[in-house]
């Protein structure tokens, strides 16, 4: 899987970060790896990226008996965590 790196500006405008450039299928599984991770989070089943432009959230789905609150954190934590090292890459798809 190539990743592509990208020089962002920061918020700030005097620093720059480099993010990762990654498609959303690439970065669900990411996700849900890491969500995975979190002690309470191991009923995370999936996770679908939904995205307009830039702008995207982590929707997960999980098994019964999972413990609502610690999924909540998870994903909550997981976003920040991705969203501060990767950009979404738009595939343009096959060409026509």
């Amino acid at each position: 899987m190539p990743f592509y790196h990208q020089l962002i500006p920061d918020l700030a405008g005097s620093a720059t970060v480099v993010k990762t450039l990654i498609l959303a299928k690439d970065l669900e599984l990411t996700a849900l790896q890491e969500i995975r991770a979190f002690p309470g989070a191991e009923y995370v089943v999936s996770v679908h990226l939904e995205h307009a432009g830039d702008t995207w959230t982590l929707v997960v789905s999980a098994r019964e008996g999972a413990d609502l609150d610690r999924i909540h954190y998870a994903v909550r934590t997981t976003e920040e965590r991705l969203k501060h090292r990767y950009k979404l890459r738009h595939d343009p798809g096959p060409s026509q």
